[in-house]
């Protein structure tokens, strides 16, 4: 009897521990399909998540080509506008030097004229003179078949003007003359005068050379100073 008792016993517990094994195997079983199943959804989530800002970065980057799409005309314009405000600017400057290059011209012109005028009128005028006052337009009759008795008063009076214009006439060849000619001669070295002055590049040249004079006058007194 206590043989069969036993034998019962350890098949009762072997029976228990196969129950038992068994129970864990589900169990086991039925957490990993859980897990499995957990895991399943996790992925699912996290490809759900990456898949959202995916299709948000997309619609962000669609939205912000559509717009930059849009404002390429109004950007064109923009361009367009700065480049025909510069044009007209350029066009501006352009015509204001060319009318101010006409301008200085027109000036050395009217001031060539004036001294061309100063110095070369009055030779002129004066040859005209001497040539209206000299023999050359008395006739040349106008003393022949005279005898030396014959004394003619109107004679006498031409003669004594004829001596005068001479008189004037040597004067004013003798000494005017050389004066005016001297005058007109200077001409030729006015005009270039008034080529440099008019003009902006001598102007700039001359500016130079003063700023380079007072430089060294002043690096002069500092060494003096110094010294």
């Amino acid at each position: 009897m206590p043989n069969r008792q036993r034998l019962s016993t350890i098949l009762n517990d072997h029976n228990t521990n196969r129950y038992s094994s068994n129970i864990i195997s589900r169990r086991f079983s039925e957490s990993n399909s859980k897990s499995n199943t957990n895991v399943f959804k996790l992925t699912t989530q996290e490809r759900s998540i990456s898949t959202c800002p995916r299709h948000s970065v997309t619609q962000y980057a669609n939205g912000m080509i559509r717009s930059s799409c849009a404002s390429l005309p109004s950007q064109t314009r923009n361009i367009n506008g700065t480049n025909q405000q510069r044009r007209a600017v350029f066009d501006f400057e352009h015509a204001s030097r060319f009318l101010q290059s006409r301008r200085r011209v027109v000036k050395l012109l009217i001031t060539l004229v004036i001294v061309f005028f100063i110095t070369r009128l009055p030779l002129n005028i004066l040859s005209i003179y001497i040539d209206i006052t000299s023999d050359t337009y008395i006739p040349e009759d106008a003393y022949k078949n005279r005898t030396k008795l014959e004394y003619d008063p109107d004679q006498g009076a031409a003669q004594s003007l004829y001596v005068k214009n001479t008189d004037k006439n040597m004067f004013l060849v003798l000494y005017v003359n050389p004066i005016f000619q001297l005058f007109s001669l200077s001409n030729s070295t006015i005009n270039p005068l008034c080529y440099c002055v008019m003009s902006r590049a001598f102007k700039h040249i001359f500016m130079i050379f003063q700023q380079k004079i007072r430089r060294s006058r002043k690096k002069a007194s500092s060494l003096t100073l110094v010294q």
